[in-house]
């Protein structure tokens, strides 16, 4: 465990800002000893990770800039053998010539990454935030304008009704949601990605960004989620951006959820800063929801922004899987 931080004395009015200063640099480097990867089982316990894979017990690997993180999902429906494991990826985008090629490359890490995490028996793989498309604070919105898609909404009650669109073939399917979509299926594994979703502010008339001024277009920081059979189960547009001035914020005020039918356990589906408001993590709380699947791209910065104690906190808070 790291030191403990030093003790500072009791500041003289002249000098409690230095003191301030050097209690605050003790404490950030403590917490530096933590690990980048943030996941968390209730009460903000870390979940227990052996060294070597089984068919029931998770592993972690490191090749380059990816590694893969399995754990057990508390609740689920097999309780005789080992409960379903979830694989999170954390994944260093890969960047193109073009926008497009930015994207296809991205999928096609996750596709042998997928394969991975089925190997090892997980039923979920919950991938990063601007996995994809690559985070860049300094870019512009014409960038994401060219990395964004034009999503569909799922369709209504999608645990039912089935909608598939590596099946599909229609123009209802944007390329990389059919690759996500077969992904899924060839691998038998759901996965929750993160995309830019394009809307054309036609449909939204009354949105204060739909200014003449602007491009005619909503560009929303988007999940997805494939099921194992390749469904289309869900869609959520991030509400709490976070230093993101080329994305739109969300005002829909509709909770996203989703049950992969191979865990038969219902997730709440939000994205990096949303865990910090209550909106709409909490509320998916009092709705009974107790497992999510949260995309990030946090960087561990000061001291009260260190993601995996947000992780924890809320996760021990709403005695919840996150």
């Amino acid at each position: 465990p790291p030191a403990a931080p030093a003790k500072c004395s009791p500041p003289l009015p002249a000098q409690e800002a230095c003191a301030m200063i050097r209690c605050f640099v003790a404490f950030h480097a403590a917490l530096m000893h933590l690990s980048v990867l943030a996941v968390a089982g209730p009460h903000g316990a870390a979940p227990t990770v052996p060294a070597a894979a089984t068919d029931c017990d998770g592993a972690t690997e490191c090749d380059g800039a990816h590694s893969l993180l399995q754990l057990h999902v508390e609740g689920a429906r097999d309780r005789v053998s080992c409960a379903p494991l979830v694989a999170v990826l954390e994944h260093e985008p890969l960047l193109g010539k073009s926008a497009n090629e930015t994207i296809q490359l991205n999928l096609d890490a996750y596709c042998s990454l997928a394969k991975e995490a089925s190997r090892r028996g997980a039923k979920l793989l919950v991938t990063s935030e601007y996995g994809i498309t690559g985070y860049n604070p300094a870019a512009d919105r014409a960038t994401y304008m060219k990395l964004s898609v034009d999503l569909p909404p799922t369709v209504e009650n999608p645990d039912l009704n089935r909608w598939v669109p590596c099946q599909s073939g229609s123009a209802a399917a944007p390329e990389p949601l059919r690759r996500l979509s077969c992904m899924a299926k060839e691998n038998k594994i759901a996965i929750v990605a993160s995309l830019v979703d394009r809307t054309d502010c036609r449909d939204h008339p009354d949105w204060p960004a739909c200014q003449p001024s602007r491009d005619g277009f909503l560009l929303f920081n988007t999940n997805v989620v494939l099921d194992s059979d390749g469904a289309y189960l869900a869609r959520y547009h991030k509400v709490n951006l976070w230093g993101e001035s080329w994305m739109d914020a969300s005002t829909s005020r509709q909770l996203v959820t989703f049950t992969p039918k191979e865990i038969g356990v219902k997730f709440g589906l939000f994205t990096c800063a949303d865990v910090i408001y209550s909106w709409p993590a909490l509320h998916l709380v009092e709705q009974g929801v107790r497992h999510f699947a949260m995309p990030l791209a946090w960087s561990n910065e000061m001291a009260q922004m260190q993601p995996l104690g947000w992780v924890q906190s809320r996760s021990r808070v709403a005695n919840a899987t996150l």
